[in-house]
């Protein structure tokens, strides 16, 4: 009987109990690269695109496949923010630093899982419409059952949180943009580049959401 496989680099498991995701496999790795990031004697912009091309890549490789853990989303998030704020810093919070100063749909952990996943499903699903019954067969179990076995529409379901986003139907998506206004988007179909940043949108109001639920001084 299997239970786990590994599909072009990408960890699966098919059961309840969980194996290890790409992102936890290379956890500890990606961990220690960033300690050494902090170490550079770059500005913060320089890090941050060595943190999102050279670090984040290797662990969000396949994270649209399975969703990888919360907890090792957090520990990577935690790692590339004191990689890109640098040693010398007074710290600061990590939806600031992921919303005001640089690109968190590819420095942050979190955000960058979540955009991943959306762009790679509304990719393969506009590549491969005969997929889309599936898809929604899929999605209406996962609605009606809850499940911890991973998958791709798992993954996908999971990103939607991240974003504070819900899915009205298998196509259709509303959000919160940054300016509290509620908004829509059609995973396929439709201009791909308003899609992408629709889907930021979502994850920086998210965030600024957070932060004002976590320090109340940052209301308004």
């Amino acid at each position: 009987l299997v239970t786990e496989d590994r599909r072009l680099g990408a960890h699966l498991s098919y059961s309840k109990k969980r194996t290890k995701t790409t992102m936890q496999q290379k956890l500890d790795m990606c961990v220690r690269m960033c300690e050494r990031a902090q170490c550079i004697p770059l500005p913060l912009t320089a890090r941050a695109h060595l943190v999102a091309s050279g670090i984040l890549t290797k662990a969000l490789y396949g994270c649209a496949a399975t969703p990888p853990t919360k907890a090792a989303q957090l520990k990577l998030r935690r790692a590339a923010g004191k990689a890109v704020w640098g040693q010398g810093n007074r710290w600061r919070s990590n939806e600031l630093l992921f919303t005001l100063l640089c690109q968190g749909h590819r420095v942050d952990a979190v955000q960058a899982t979540a955009y991943n996943t959306f762009m790679v499903a509304r990719r393969v699903l506009g590549k491969q419409p005969h997929l889309w019954p599936l898809f929604c067969d899929v999605f209406e179990l996962r609605q009606q059952v809850s499940s911890t076995v991973g998958g791709p529409v798992l993954a996908l379901l999971q990103s939607a949180r991240a974003a504070g986003a819900v899915f009205e139907n298998p196509g259709l998506v509303s959000y919160r943009n940054p300016s509290n206004r509620k908004e829509f988007f059609s995973l396929v179909g439709g201009d791909s580049k308003k899609m992408a940043h629709r889907v930021r949108d979502a994850l920086r109001a998210e965030q600024y959401c957070l932060l004002e639920d976590r320090r109340p001084s940052f209301e308004g």
